[in-house]
């Protein structure tokens, strides 16, 4: 064979072989894709109590509404303490009525001064207070709530006896009672403060009428010597009270 047709026998095989090749690493499977670390792939979502498409329903408020009570329109009526003593006694009496007021509201209210009424918020069931540092306070009665019909009225009453001297104040607070789940619930409708004038010189003439009887002296006598008392101790605070700033005793000079 001529060397010119030996070089393209050899240049053909080689092409066919080339050729095979080629064709076998193509029909060679692709090698998998790489897949990215385990620390860096998204957490799984958690399983959804509610239906695809659908809103979530929240959950109600663990927080209970106060109850407010049903109020309409009412009366206060009572008869303001006139002067008293020191540890005499006397009663009052306060009446609340609802929008229509009962006859005889305000009559036979027990005390020496003058009646005195005013519009209050009401309820079916109400409660009150009297209260004041000055005096020794008893509720007439052993039942403080009252319930409030239609047409008629309501009434408390209390024993009063003041401790000390001077212009006193009697406070009056009324209620209304909403029942709750474990305690009622009281809902302040009306507060007023009553002015009670105590007088020294009656209690004098009380103290020197019983001290009198035990003793066997005249109540002019003991009168006369409380009274002197008196005056020489107001004279002693006076004297021992300090000059203000810019208060100086007259010079003699």
């Amino acid at each position: 064979m001529k060397p010119l047709h030996l070089a393209l026998v050899v240049g053909a095989l080689l092409t066919m072989t080339a050729a095979s090749c080629g064709q076998q690493q193509d029909a060679s499977p692709a090698s998998p894709t790489a897949r990215p670390p385990f620390d860096t792939m998204p957490a799984p979502l958690p399983p959804s109590r509610t239906p695809p498409g659908t809103t979530p329903v929240l959950p109600e408020p663990t927080h209970p509404e106060l109850t407010l009570p049903v109020v309409r329109d009412g009366h206060v009526a009572y008869r303001k303490p006139g002067s008293m003593r020191v540890n005499d006694l006397q009663r009052v009496a306060v009446r609340v009525s609802g929008e229509i007021v009962p006859p005889g509201f305000t009559s036979g209210l027990p005390g020496n001064g003058g009646v005195t009424t005013g519009p209050a918020k009401v309820g079916d069931l109400l409660t009150s207070s009297l209260t004041g540092p000055d005096f020794d306070i008893s509720l007439v009665g052993d039942k403080v709530e009252r319930r409030l019909l239609r047409g008629d009225h309501v009434e408390w009453a209390w024993d009063v006896r003041p401790k000390r001297s001077g212009k006193l104040f009697l406070d009056f607070s009324l209620y209304v009672v909403v029942p709750g789940e474990d305690a009622p619930i009281y809902h302040k409708t009306y507060d007023h403060s009553v002015e009670v004038e105590v007088n020294f010189i009656h209690s004098v003439g009380a103290w020197a009428k019983d001290y009198g009887a035990l003793t066997g002296l005249s109540i002019p006598v003991l009168a006369a010597a409380a009274w002197k008392l008196a005056a020489w101790l107001r004279k002693r605070r006076k004297d021992a009270t300090p000059e203000g700033p810019g208060e100086h005793a007259p010079s003699t000079h």
